[in-house]
């Protein structure tokens, strides 16, 4: 499942990096697969 984390900041208030909140999450029983930076998809500015 793909969750965006400005999405989930709108849930929950929170101030972790990416790579903590998936440390976070992985510690509490749930599996991060992959982080992916989507500020990179629209290629060199």
């Amino acid at each position: 499942m793909r969750i965006s984390l400005n999405w989930l900041r709108e849930l929950v208030d929170f101030t972790l990096t990416p790579e903590e909140l998936a440390n976070t999450l992985t510690m509490a029983g749930f599996e991060v697969e992959e982080i992916e930076d989507r500020r990179t998809w629209a290629g060199p500015a």
